[in-house]
């Protein structure tokens, strides 16, 4: 399972968990900014991780209950 193999919405919503990950202690770690960007590409991190935020994180949650159980392992593995 890779990141390409998300449809759209899927990208979207994990995408939004991983920027609430990101934010939610207040401080931005090069570590956690630079798997973020291994994982969305470059050229678009900045429009996806704009969509995600149109995304409530309980719309994400719920896009992700909805998965594979093959999809579901490679965001918990994440």
């Amino acid at each position: 399972m890779e990141w390409q193999d998300l449809i759209e919405g899927q990208q979207k919503a994990l995408a939004r968990v991983l920027s609430d990950a990101i934010l939610a202690d207040k401080v931005i770690d090069e570590n956690e900014i630079n798997r973020y960007q291994e994982l969305v590409g470059n050229n678009v991190e900045h429009k996806l991780f704009s969509q995600a935020k149109q995304l409530t994180l309980a719309k994400a949650v719920e896009i992700w209950q909805k998965c594979s159980e093959d999809q579901k392992k490679y965001f918990h593995d994440i």
